[in-house]
């Protein structure tokens, strides 16, 4: 009985080494893919206005848009900080059209920086501005501030 007990453990344990090799196997197929599809994808916008450095002075920081018109801000983005950029704008005039994180490297390296991208559509004409915070959501105030004047045309 004992004998029969011990193999019983042992199929067991093989049982659950084989489910976590096939998973384990599968994600790691299955996370190439998605990074493959998603390198592959075009980006929303044909331009994207980088907005370089934080302290880019704010007279630099101009995006010149036409109605109906797409563009995109990137900002310089570490995520695994806890901290995340926030858009603060005018609904009136702009619209998000969507967020995206990328990094630099093909390879996802534990704490390396990437990229945020905001894509907004122009919606009518005038002058207004985007306020981008960088903070971690769950504490008061910011790191970062960005501003950046829009001009629809």
């Amino acid at each position: 009985m004992e004998g029969k007990n011990r193999n019983n453990y042992l199929l067991l344990g093989l049982v659950v080494l084989l489910v976590v090799g096939l998973g384990a196997f599968f994600w790691v197929k299955l996370s190439k893919k998605t990074a493959e599809t998603k390198a592959e994808r075009e980006p929303l916008s044909e331009e994207i206005y980088e907005s370089g450095e934080i302290e880019t002075p704010a007279e630099e920081r101009v995006i010149e848009a036409t109605v109906d018109d797409y563009f995109a801000v990137s900002l310089e983005s570490n995520p695994t900080t806890g901290y995340k950029w926030e858009a603060d704008f005018d609904a009136d005039y702009l619209e998000l059209q969507g967020e995206e994180y990328t990094t630099h490297i093909k390879e996802q390296i534990v704490g390396a920086g990437g990229t945020e991208i905001f894509t907004f559509k122009a919606l009518k004409r005038g002058e207004t501005e985007i306020v981008f915070s960088y903070k971690r959501p769950w504490e008061g105030g910011e790191e970062k501030k960005q501003i950046h004047k829009v001009i629809i045309e």
